[in-house]
């Protein structure tokens, strides 16, 4: 039994740090710019479909996937910031009003790119076949899959964070985060510095995609689910909160991991937000968050 328990809890951390590397990527997009992606699990989806592609068509590695994937992602980030966000930003009188007009542009490259994505692959469910052993951890049985997925999410996540805290590039982005004029002020090119966040975070949304595709089928209207579940992991870590975001994330995985295995697959989503309609009723800014 105690092993089973381990088992569960190690697959929740494990689609925690997935749901992390996508709630991260969200909460600097909306931390820096008030901008609320909500084409951002969409985007994820594109990097598990290209990872399959890829890989059918080309037979590379999903793990060699993963500098491509972020080599694609980067620079459509900072395109997707050029032509569709730069100038919400610059002419926006409120964050009101940034949050509502990006909330309309990205429900129009939502509804573009699951659009895309059916053209190009249909509807049905595509996978992965590959690392398909077992890995036996004292008695702990866990899929091969897995074990990558779980130890390259955390890899991403501690990268990210040593990049946010330590690099001069990360603390221009957090002192932007936390005033915005007086960043400006002390000389901090904030554009060069909105585009390169978008950029990181769309590659963040896309490096998740890659570890998704190992572990679920995907299918084009998979993007809105986990656009949802990266929106109610950074509401629930509290928005605009990197740490938050990490909080948020473990919790909302190892809460499905353990809802899954005790009343069944088909309540998980039930039991995760429940569990988010609770910690905002004792604390409605979020865990780290200081308003939602």
């Amino acid at each position: 039994m105690l092993l089973d328990i381990i088992q569960v809890l190690l697959f929740g951390l494990t689609i925690g740090a997935i749901y992390a590397l996508v709630a991260v990527g969200l909460n600097l997009i909306f931390g820096v710019m008030n901008v609320l992606n909500v084409a951002h699990g969409d985007i994820a989806i594109l990097g598990a479909y290209l990872t399959y592609w890829f890989f059918v068509l080309f037979n590379v590695n999903p793990l060699l996937s993963l500098p491509l994937i972020i080599a694609i992602f980067i620079p459509l980030g900072a395109a997707i910031y050029i032509l569709l966000i730069r100038k919400i930003v610059r002419i926006s009188s409120s964050v009101e009003e940034i949050i509502f007009s990006s909330l309309i542009v990205f429900f129009g490259l939502s509804t573009f790119i699951e659009s895309s994505a059916l053209l190009a692959w249909k509807a049905d469910f595509r996978s992965i076949i590959y690392f398909e052993g077992i890995i036996n951890l004292g008695g702990i049985l866990l899929s091969e899959k897995t074990f990558i997925a779980l130890l390259i999410a955390l890899i991403g996540v501690f990268s990210f964070e040593v990049f946010l805290t330590r690099s001069n590039m990360g603390k221009a982005i957090r002192a932007i985060s936390q005033n915005r004029v007086a960043a400006f002020l002390m000389g901090i090119p904030v554009d060069r510095i909105n585009m390169l966040s978008f950029g990181i975070g769309i590659s963040l949304a896309g490096v998740g995609g890659v570890l998704l595709a190992l572990i679920y089928p995907i299918y084009p209207a998979l993007g809105v689910t986990w656009t949802m579940r990266g929106l109610a992991v950074c509401i629930l870590g509290g928005l605009g909160s990197f740490t938050g975001a990490l909080a948020g994330a473990f919790v909302m995985g190892i809460v499905e991991s353990f809802g899954s295995y005790f009343i069944g697959a088909a309540w998980r989503d039930v039991i995760s937000y429940l569990v988010l309609l609770l910690v905002l009723l004792l604390k409605p800014s979020g865990i780290f968050g200081k308003g939602v």
